[in-house]
């Protein structure tokens, strides 16, 4: 591996990122991977050596916000530079949905004259973690189990492996392809499904857990995609007339001094949907939509976008 082959050209190793670090330590430890403890540096270290003298083994090949290898191609990083004629060798494939972030760690690591190296341009060079579907074979042989539950992979791919213990004589329906909330019952022995559980989405805001709900979620889509646009309207308790001048904030939708003619328009359109209200007001939350949903029209109409409108009505 490339760690020992290092050593060999007299290079030492620093494993860089808590995973590759961890999972290295533990293959040294179990003889899998012989290196002289001499040869293994810390990070800390790494400034006292000579470029061709290091071999670094970096954890975030999938380009990982916060990984290792991501914030020392970005140049955050606390001890790894990349400078330009140093070679990376990205020695696993992009994982399906990972392609956007591996191809930006690819190009930003490009932009600072770095030599890659990956499955795109260096055939042979990835070795699949998974086992083949002849070790699959295997593992059951020597486990010689009565029941499987192939929680791996997507649905098509547990049907294959239904399909594999059919080939291997075994009867498929051994084989538990449960949905999402289906419950398995184990018992003396006997495995079958139970009863479903109704999941949901927890979502985990700061320290709330579960206390966000679709409404707070649309809100914030809204003012994130078009803005939020406060109207604050002076109404006179005992007529529901505009009584002062109406108020606009504006965040994240147009900048209120340099959109004098939509917001003069807007403080009209208020006035005019309040223009025929008579009597007391008794109902308020009334008032409040009404202005709301003339608004959302308005201003759709005018800028085909839609803030989210929050009138704030002030009695007077």
């Amino acid at each position: 591996m490339a760690a020992e082959a290092s050593v060999k050209h007299g290079r030492k190793v620093c494993f860089v990122g808590r995973s590759i670090d961890r999972n290295m330590q533990t293959a040294i430890n179990l003889g899998f991977v012989k290196i002289p403890k001499t040869a293994i540096i810390t990070p800390e270290q790494i400034g006292r050596f000579k470029d061709h003298q290091l071999c670094l083994i970096v954890a975030g090949s999938q380009g990982q916000e916060g990984s290792a290898m991501q914030r020392a191609a970005a140049g955050e990083h606390k001890f790894v530079r990349f400078h330009a004629g140093d070679r990376v060798v990205i020695s696993s494939d992009a994982i399906p949905g990972n392609e956007s972030n591996v191809y930006s760690l690819l190009d930003t690591l490009t932009k600072r004259g770095v030599t890659i190296s990956y499955s795109g341009n260096t055939s042979g060079l990835h070795v699949s973690g998974h086992g083949y579907r002849g070790d699959l074979e295997l593992m059951v042989r020597l486990t010689n189990a009565k029941t499987f539950f192939p929680i791996g992979g997507n649905l098509r791919h547990q049907h294959g492996y239904r399909s594999m213990i059919a080939d291997l004589g075994l009867n498929p329906k051994s084989v538990f392809i449960p949905e999402d909330g289906q419950m398995l019952l184990v018992n003396s022995g006997r495995v079958a499904f139970g009863p479903k559980i109704d999941l949901r989405n927890i979502y985990v805001d700061g320290l709330g857990i579960g206390d966000v709900g679709k409404v707070v979620l649309r809100d914030r889509h809204v003012m994130a995609e078009d803005g939020i646009v406060i109207v604050i309207v002076p109404v006179d308790h005992d007529s529901g007339r505009v009584r002062g001048e109406i108020e606009i904030i504006s965040r994240g939708f147009v900048y209120v001094k340099e959109s004098s003619e939509i917001i003069s328009e807007i403080k009209k359109k208020v006035i005019f949907t309040l223009k025929d209200q008579k009597g007391v007001v008794t109902d308020w939350g009334f008032l409040r939509k009404k202005i709301e949903t003339t608004l959302e029209k308005f201003i759709y109409t005018k800028t085909e976008r839609t803030p989210l409108i929050l009138p704030v009505i002030v009695e007077v």
